[in-house]
């Protein structure tokens, strides 16, 4: 979101970014230009009323129907109480333009509403979509697929940040191709100095394995620790460090005390700054998503040459080339993920090689200026 804004920033006079309260973390904000002006807006979520995170009888199926149909009569409510939101945020900025920027699809019900409420006042609408999209409730078929169509409608492009997610929009939600774009995240590169030098390595250095993501159970964070604790009784020289915070951190942290663990598996929480910093920390980058897009850390691993071992989940394959510029590994499999650890764990010549061709393949594809031209050709046209 933060970098499409930028792109487009001298296109306009004023820029505002709106979105719910704490929606947008505070290092991010200075990377906004200095004509944009960040809005709270008062968004009413599933989130919010916390209905999926009622638990019951450890998550029964009785419970599970009964938040379905909750959920069932909830949404036309929070869509309705939304569209009175937008309607007045529309009628109070005035936009010649609005872009929506949602997580996945369908996502945040709001971005949706926001869409249909554009569609309203006729103002141009682009959607970016950079996660990849869940097909249709087979017994909401027929409504989501009514959904889909007015959303398309109302949006004049969607851009997705991969391949995967735009081919998947279109094969599962209906996107008209005319519709679809595709522009790779870019990232700004950084100094030499904080590039991966791994022929300063000793061969007595410990090991670094490195995530950072969301503590999230489908971000693999347990597969992870379940590869790890194998590959520290083979390997006394590892270190496995966690980059987050989110709702899997209280159970991980208890498997680490459960595994005796403490000291070789570390947890330093959300890392507020530059992340090249931390990612020169590392000597072993790891993706073990279930579900993703292309993930931004994976571009920024890329960026400072790391060895990266990632899921074959969304856009990875398109950034990574499998044994030459990166390893894929099947996601929700500790034994394989185990066993590509295994491969640069005994092999720095591995680490180098996988490490330079990362470098190479960001400098090809995703460098910051390179996104930048790709967006204000595409608005232009």
């Amino acid at each position: 979101m933060l970098d499409l804004v930028r792109a487009l920033s001298d296109d306009f006079v004023e820029i505002i970014v709106a979105s719910n309260p704490g929606g947008i973390f505070p290092e991010e904000l200075s990377r906004l230009p200095s004509k944009a002006k960040v809005l709270n807006l008062k968004i009413a979520s599933k989130n919010k009323l916390r209905i999926n995170k009622l638990k019951y009888f450890n998550d029964s199926l009785f419970v599970r129907v009964g938040r379905a149909i909750l959920l069932l009569f909830l949404e036309p409510l929070l869509f309705l109480v939304n569209q009175i939101v937008f309607f007045r945020l529309i009628l109070k900025v005035k936009p010649s333009e609005i872009l929506i920027c949602n997580g996945g699809y369908p996502g945040g019900t709001s971005c949706l509403t926001l869409a249909w409420t554009s569609k309203i006042f006729r103002i141009p609408t682009s959607m970016s979509i950079v996660s990849t999209p869940t097909a249709r409730r087979r017994y909401l078929s027929n409504l989501e697929s009514q959904i889909d169509l007015a959303v398309w409608s109302s949006c004049k492009i969607v851009i997705t940040n991969c391949d995967s997610a735009s081919q998947l929009l279109i094969k599962l939600r209906g996107l008209p191709n005319s519709k679809a774009a595709v522009i790779y995240n870019g990232v700004v590169d950084i100094e030499i100095s904080l590039l991966k030098n791994y022929s300063a390595r000793q061969s007595s250095d410990k090991i670094v394995i490195g995530f950072v993501s969301r503590l999230e159970k489908a971000k693999g964070v347990f597969v992870l620790f379940e590869a790890f604790r194998e590959l520290v009784s083979r390997f006394e020289n590892l270190e496995l460090v966690y980059f987050g915070s989110g709702n899997a951190q209280e159970d991980l942290s208890l498997l680490i005390q459960r595994n005796g663990l403490v000291g070789k598996v570390k947890m330093e929480g959300h890392h507020f700054g530059e992340i090249s910093q931390v990612l020169s920390q590392i000597d072993v980058y790891v993706s073990p998503s279930f579900w993703e897009g292309l993930p931004y850390s994976l571009v920024e691993a890329m960026r400072s040459g790391l060895a990266i071992v990632a899921t074959n989940v969304g856009g990875t394959e398109e950034a990574l080339k499998d044994s030459i510029s990166g390893l894929i590994v099947h996601p929700d499999s500790s034994e394989s993920l185990m066993d590509a650890l295994t491969r640069v764990i005994v092999s720095p010549e591995m680490l180098t090689r996988l490490g330079n061709a990362a470098r190479e393949s960001y400098l090809e594809k995703f460098q910051y200026y390179d996104f930048e031209q790709r967006v204000q050709k595409l608005f232009k046209s």
